[in-house]
């Protein structure tokens, strides 16, 4: 068994998975993988792969096995791809994707398999299905936190390709961490962006993932498919969580993309009325069908984001000191009204909060405990800070009494010396006479 922990340290090629007539590999509970894992249930399947929850009897602790299954028309590739997502994983250094302990392969047949960190939680997938749509601020921490190593691969010229809810994992409890916490899973299907070195492994016309989250020209097969079409898998994500429901719908990829084309997606204030109008356009901007009008990176949407959640903390901020009132108050973007998120447009604070119906916010009287406590605070102040000052002239006066003391005696000793001395009363005794 080997233990790679870099990429350059994963073996160049593996061998052919496995022959025509054998039949998938397959465990079962109690069964052992390298005599160093004992497998011990089945938590995810896919189209190429089974992961395993297994006990890593080394070291005693539970880790999640991903073990390759495909037949042998696609053996060659799908192995080049599973070598491609070990190597991926390696190189990672964001918190949030799942970190990889272990690339091998079995005897026989030779099938490979990755050893990663087992995660206790539920996908977003199966989060949304459990509650139906998330609460504003926890559907765009999500994103946000996905954003991080989307940016990441993006950066090393890798594309996801297979962003979806059931890729992003909610952990539960992570020590010392802020929940939620996201995992991105599955790079699978990642692929080299613009590849002229022979690296690609998918064929011209062949199109691979999930058909409501791809963008428009990847279902084109198009050349020219850019970091843009993971942005809007990202929109769609968030779109879903913030409705429960896909934009788009359809039965078939042509259905799907016919959708895209020609039916604008329900707008979300449709759905829920507390999702503002700011962060509705970041959605809509990330699904323009036109990738050059979309976010021109995961980095700008993240950005973008940030700025709403900013937005947001500071208007939860300054609702506890206004007046309840039942009109709704609305998120002003610029003079127009539009939603502007060029990158220039992002940098300026021109996102404002107003109330349509008072220009001039006026105190709540369900406010009086928060008055009283700013006015007991001022007055402890301003008794802390007279205290200070007594203690400060009674400090100075017992510093100088001693040089006082010593210039009091100084002047008493000089006035003795200038007074006349007063002659003193002799006695002579002269022959037993005084006189």
């Amino acid at each position: 068994m080997h233990t790679y922990s870099h990429a350059s340290d994963l073996p160049s090629a593996i061998p052919p998975l496995v022959p025509k007539a054998a039949q998938p590999v397959a465990f079962a509970r109690g069964d052992r993988i390298a005599e160093k894992y004992r497998v011990e249930a089945v938590v995810g399947r896919g189209g190429a792969s089974v992961v395993y929850r297994a006990r890593d009897l080394a070291l005693d602790r539970h880790v999640a096995i991903k073990v390759l299954e495909l037949d042998a028309a696609h053996a060659s590739e799908g192995v080049k791809r599973f070598e491609r997502e070990a190597k991926i994983l390696a190189r990672m250094r964001s918190p949030h994707v799942v970190t990889l302990h272990d690339f091998d392969r079995l005897r026989s047949p030779a099938v490979p398999y990755l050893v990663m960190e087992y995660l206790a939680g539920l996908d977003l997938a199966a989060v949304i299905a459990r509650r139906g749509p998330l609460p504003v601020v926890t559907a765009v921490n999500c994103i946000m936190q996905s954003c991080e190593p989307v940016a990441e691969i993006h950066s090393r010229g890798v594309l996801h390709r297979d962003l979806k809810p059931s890729n992003l994992f909610l952990v539960d409890d992570v020590e010392g961490q802020p929940s939620p916490w996201i995992k991105v899973l599955d790079f699978g299907i990642a692929t080299r962006l613009h590849a002229s070195d022979g690296s690609a492994l998918t064929r011209r016309g062949m199109v691979l993932g999930t058909p409501a989250y791809m963008a428009p020209e990847r279902m084109e097969a198009s050349p020219s498919v850019d970091a843009r079409a993971d942005v809007w898998s990202l929109g769609v994500v968030l779109y879903e969580l913030l409705t429960g429901r896909r934009p788009f719908e359809g039965e078939s990829l042509s259905q799907i993309y016919v959708n895209m084309m020609r039916i604008t997606p329900p707008r979300i204030a449709a759905v829920r009325d507390d999702v503002p109008a700011v962060l509705e356009g970041i959605v809509e901007r990330c699904l323009r069908v036109d990738a050059r009008e979309r976010f021109p990176s995961v980095t700008v949407l993240s950005r973008a984001l940030c700025m709403f959640l900013q937005q947001e903390s500071s208007a939860s901020s300054s609702r506890a000191l206004r007046e309840p009132s039942s009109a709704p108050r609305a998120l002003k973007v610029s003079q127009s009204g539009s939603f502007d998120s060029n990158p220039a447009t992002l940098r300026s604070a021109d996102v404002t909060l107003a109330n349509p119906r008072r220009k001039t916010p006026k105190l709540a009287l369900a406010s009086w405990p928060s008055v009283l406590a700013m006015i007991l605070t001022f007055v402890l102040c301003m008794t802390l800070i007279a205290a200070a000052a007594v203690a400060s002239r009674r400090w100075l006066r017992t510093r100088d009494a001693p040089a006082d003391a010593h210039a009091n005696a100084s002047a008493t000793l000089n006035a003795l010396d200038r007074s006349p001395v007063p002659k003193r009363a002799t006695t002579e005794v002269i022959n037993g006479t005084v006189r």
